[in-house]
């Protein structure tokens, strides 16, 4: 429930901001102006410490929608207008998304560094004691799971102790970048290039990491992602 009140104190706060800058909003400025600005002054407040988080599904789609409705507000897209998310966001990526990319990017530094005082319960998995009756609540290691698809604590361990000049940490969020970005950009062309260009790079690492685990999942969805852009 924590997640849950800070994100309610961060909409707050973001729409705050938002109205602060509705002269902006309404005026003739461009459209990236205005996008650099919104990120700059309205997504910042709103996605403050959301690395933190642990981020269930309803959570998700609570943020997903808050990020939409404060981006029609800057872009001057009344409610009455109808416009798909594909023409709304374009080429930004959904905040759900970018979530996941600092989530992946905090664990990653925390692990590397056995000074922090979190390093230590990253992957804290207690042994003692009784679960209580219910439903299973979501941990942090468990939305890090989900990032990664990932099972096992071991694989994402070596795989964060990795230096591969920033390289590793860089893959583990391609997926999530490649299915935020399928969903808004409007340029199958560019997304086939991109998704090439990450498979690359895979290639590369697992010369140097082989028989990982995670190179492999990946390296399916690339090619299946290359495949269904064929046609164009």
């Amino acid at each position: 429930m924590t997640q849950c009140i800070d994100f309610t104190v961060r909409k707050a706060k973001a729409w705050m901001a938002c109205h602060q800058l509705k002269n902006i909003w309404k005026s003739d400025m461009r459209r990236d102006l205005k996008v650099r600005l919104f990120q700059a002054t309205v997504e910042s407040v709103l996605l403050y410490g959301s690395e933190t988080w642990t981020v269930t599904k309803t959570l998700s789609k609570r943020i997903d929608g808050c990020y939409t409705r404060m981006l029609r507000m800057a872009l001057n897209i009344y409610w009455p207008v109808k416009i798909s998310n594909n023409d709304l966001y374009r080429s930004l990526p959904k905040a759900s998304s970018k979530i996941q990319e600092r989530r992946m990017k905090l664990a990653g530094h925390v692990w590397r560094h056995d000074d922090l005082v979190a390093h230590s319960v990253l992957f804290w998995d207690p042994k003692h004691g009784h679960r209580s009756r219910g439903r299973h609540k979501k941990t942090y290691f468990d939305t890090l799971c989900d990032d990664t698809g990932l099972k096992d604590a071991a694989e994402m361990q070596r795989l964060m102790l990795i230096e591969c000049s920033g390289a590793t940490p860089y893959l583990l969020g391609a997926t999530i970048r490649l299915k935020s970005v399928s969903h808004t950009h409007s340029s199958r062309q560019n997304i086939k290039i991109l998704a090439i260009f990450h498979l690359c790079t895979l290639q590369w690492l697992e010369t140097i990491v082989p028989h990982s685990l995670i190179w492999l999942r990946m390296e399916c969805y690339l090619n299946k992602f290359i495949g269904n852009c064929r046609d164009v």
